[in-house]
């Protein structure tokens, strides 16, 4: 690779003296404004990552045209001196994989400019499909930048008009990850994890009695953690004693390795953990005596109506540890499920079980991406059905007495 310098008065000139010096396939690496005028670093076979040890090494070529500065020594006009590649340096092509990743950047960008410029054209008439299935999905709750990602992917495998939508919804069912496996049918010791407020309680009956019910009550242990909320281990109580199956307390981590050796001929073992918020300090404890005893494996319970800016941060904040699954409460409560859906698909926590309901056990459900997904638009539908048009400007003066 040859890397040369080129010294003129003017951007003009220096690329007249590239052009006619090394052709139209030069590359212009650099340029940079000097006293003595403008200073350009030319290669004729690019490498990049030659280029930093290459600019202090090469030699300078100068234009005779026009004053340079003082102490400039103008060169004979075309006079180029050149740096060979210093021997130290490889000349290896880059590798496969950074080419690949390259290449998957830009059919990306390509995708992502494609869609843009379909919703340029859609401004000023009927939107096109694709514009109506990035509306559509945007109104689902997913986000612009999911909505935008998912009609670039259905396009790019070549589905166009009617069938985009179709193809948008099929292909958000199946980034949820899922598990299909009823969770309580293989047995184990299972804790349950969260903030306040999302249902944890009820959902470890929910489990318990689920289980019971299919293999008797006698397999099943429930542990409560919760030493903060009032009435935390009474309400656990209340379900233990109507299900009719034992409740412990356990104090710390240590109490709870003791429990766990007692009811260690147990087939099902629930743990129901005190909810702290993402940004509590408590966190970071309670997750690392968890993930101390290798027995227990950890579900984060996330409600529906939790606020959609909060719930990557219960994601990254739960997700410090080895998260085995997600289960998510509340949909009779939520008036969109696009947020907690489109957490799921950026954060890769399977689903497991979905809790409509605060009935025990019926509102428990093992998880089906596409019924979530149908059930998100039927939600969106609703609440555009619900909507209020807003008013035009002339409906507002004339409402308000302007006219």
């Amino acid at each position: 690779m040859k890397i040369k310098r080129f010294l003129a008065p003017d951007m003009r000139q220096a690329l007249r003296m590239v052009h006619e010096d090394q052709g139209p396939e030069a590359v212009v690496v650099s340029s940079r404004r000097t006293e003595a005028g403008i200073e350009l670093l030319v290669a004729l076979e690019y490498d990049e990552q030659l280029v930093s040890a290459l600019g202090a090494a090469a030699p300078v070529a100068r234009s005779s045209k026009g004053a340079l500065g003082a102490g400039v020594d103008p060169a004979p006009e075309g006079h180029v001196e050149t740096a060979a590649v210093p021997a130290g340096l490889p000349r290896t092509p880059p590798p496969k994989d950074a080419i690949e990743a390259m290449g998957g950047e830009l059919r990306r960008l390509r995708a992502a400019l494609e869609c843009q410029l379909r919703w340029l054209e859609g401004r000023n008439g009927e939107p096109t499909p694709s514009v109506d299935a990035k509306a559509r999905a945007e109104r689902l709750g997913l986000g612009s930048a999911l909505a935008e990602e998912l009609v670039a992917e259905v396009r790019t495998e070549g589905h166009l008009g009617d069938r985009i939508w179709p193809a948008v919804r099929t292909a958000l069912g199946a980034r949820i990850p899922t598990v299909s496996e009823d969770l309580v049918s293989r047995g184990g010791v299972f804790a349950l994890i969260g903030p306040t407020g999302v249902g944890k309680t009820t959902t470890v009956a929910k489990l318990a009695a689920r289980f019971a019910l299919r293999y008797g009550r006698r397999h099943v242990a429930l542990i409560t953690t919760d030493a903060y909320r009032i009435g935390a281990r009474e309400q656990l109580l209340t379900f233990g004693e109507v299900l009719g199956i034992p409740v412990d307390f356990a104090a710390d981590r240590d109490e709870l390795g003791g429990l766990l050796q007692q009811h260690a001929r147990k087939r099902l073992v629930l743990i129901d953990n005190a909810g702290l918020s993402q940004r509590d300090l408590r966190l970071a404890a309670q997750l690392s005596d968890l993930a101390r005893i290798p027995l227990i494996k950890s579900y984060l319970v996330v409600s529906c109506s939790t606020h959609p800016a909060g719930l990557d941060d219960v994601f990254r904040a739960f997700g410090r540890t080895r998260l085995q699954g997600c289960i998510v409460t509340k949909l009779d409560e939520a008036v969109s499920l696009g947020p907690v859906l489109g957490a799921l698909v950026r954060h890769q926590v399977p689903l497991v079980y979905a809790c409509d309901g605060q009935r025990v056990p019926e509102d428990i459900h093992p998880a089906l991406s596409l019924d979530l997904v149908e059930r998100a638009e039927t939600l969106a539908s609703e609440s555009d059905h619900d909507a209020v048009p807003p008013e035009t400007f002339s409906e507002y003066k004339e409402a308000h007495g302007f006219v």
